[in-house]
């Protein structure tokens, strides 16, 4: 008897794959796999662009569950919540829950927080009677986009930029009074906004954190090609020193790669440095020759050194 290969071949889910060769979980990214479970980081990150310490990185939110981050984002939810049909990243993304109810409306507003300047990005999709039900979409108050008119069949992203701080998202899906069209309803999912790595100063290797889940997707996690403290000044690092740096006195780059520590040439007298290069002095010693009169000193001209130590740049003098 002969069976199908798509018959005998399936991904650990029990669905079929698009190529019946290749599955979740056969050790060989294909398809659209994003990755295989069981690659290393440094596999995994091989396929991205390296990012550095300092540098704007992405918050990720994929609506996988209701529990919200909080240090970056929190909602408030009337008539919308988890749904397993429609998704654009992993099993779930957040829909509207009014579908059928006519003269309704349906409101979620999400405060994200950015960390740096940059764009905060959603996918959205959703199909309604045209130009009578349709989903508005607000930043800070102010209306910035509406489905009216027209469907959204597909996952569409949608990017609005921000500043650093909390801002608002309203998403309101409103029907009239009758007539129901499409799946009467809009999803959102794979939320992403600019974040920021804190500079690491404790790392001695690549500190690339990025997994694969069961499923082929990618965990949460960064893939980092620098660090402050690897020797090499990355991205906004201002310096690197390797292990040589430290907030103490001396020629090297601070701990946090965001500057110099203090040292002699910086134009600041540090530590036991008793001169900055190019300072000068006049030291008054011992009165002159009573021929000179009673108000004439002695006096020696200093200057500080490349060293910052004081050197005599004039001779001895008498003057008043």
């Amino acid at each position: 008897m002969r069976y199908e290969t798509s018959t005998i071949i399936k991904q650990k889910s029990g669905k079929f794959a698009k190529n019946p060769c290749n599955y979740c979980g056969d050790g060989t990214k294909a398809d659209s796999e994003a990755c295989e479970p069981g690659e290393s980081t440094s596999t995994i990150c091989s396929r991205e662009t390296g990012s550095y310490y300092g540098q704007t990185q992405t918050y990720i939110w994929n609506f996988e569950s209701s529990s919200w981050p909080t240090s970056w984002l929190t909602a408030s939810v009337s008539s919308w919540g988890l749904n397993s049909t429609y998704k654009y990243s992993g099993s779930y993304s957040y829909c509207s829950t009014n579908a059928g109810s006519d003269s309704s409306s349906a409101t979620m507003t999400l405060n994200v927080t950015a960390k740096a300047a940059g764009n905060v990005t959603f996918y959205i999709y959703g199909t309604s009677e045209k130009n009578y039900d349709y989903l508005t979409i607000y930043q800070g108050g102010s209306q910035v986009w509406t489905s009216k008119g027209a469907d959204y069949d597909s996952w569409t992203p949608l990017s609005f930029s921000v500043s650093a701080g909390t801002t608002a998202f309203q998403f309101t899906y409103s029907k009239d009074s009758s007539v129901s069209s499409g799946i009467d309803r809009y999803c959102v999912d794979y939320l992403s906004a600019p974040s920021v790595s804190v500079p690491n100063t404790s790392q001695t290797s690549n500190p690339s954190n990025k997994t694969c889940n069961s499923n082929c997707t990618l965990s949460s996690g960064t893939c980092y090609s620098g660090w402050c403290g690897d020797g090499t000044k990355n991205g906004p690092e201002a310096c690197d020193s390797g292990s040589s740096n430290s907030d103490s006195y001396g020629y090297h780059c601070n701990s946090n790669c965001t500057a110099m520590a203090p040292y002699c040439g910086d134009g600041v007298v540090n530590g036991s440095e008793p001169c900055e290069v190019g300072q000068t002095k006049t030291v008054k010693g011992d009165k002159c020759d009573s021929s000179w009169g009673t108000s004439y000193y002695y006096k020696t001209e200093y200057t500080c050194n490349s060293s910052c130590q004081w050197y005599v740049s004039k001779a001895t003098w008498c003057d008043n």
